[in-house]
């Protein structure tokens, strides 16, 4: 049986890396159920890089939320996909 890890988590994807597919999300959230998944506009692979004040606001949000969310980053604003 594969492993959980119930804890808190987040998993930020650059909406144009070539390591990230849609499909990824479900066993994300089996074996990561408490997670959250962000996938930031116009980033590739290298988002703490190429969106760094969106992906540190994402961290800060993150940090000070206790709910499970998935959400798409567009310009200043969450909207939960």
């Amino acid at each position: 049986m594969p492993a959980q890890y119930l804890g808190k988590s987040l998993f930020v994807f650059g909406e144009k890396s070539p390591y990230f597919h849609p499909s990824f999300i479900p066993g994300i959230r089996f074996s990561f159920p408490e997670a959250s998944a962000v996938i930031l506009r116009g980033a590739a692979h290298w988002i703490h890089y190429e969106g760094f004040e969106e992906f540190m606001e994402l961290l800060r949000l993150f940090l000070g939320k206790s709910k499970n969310t998935l959400y798409s980053y567009q310009t200043k604003s969450l909207q939960t996909i």
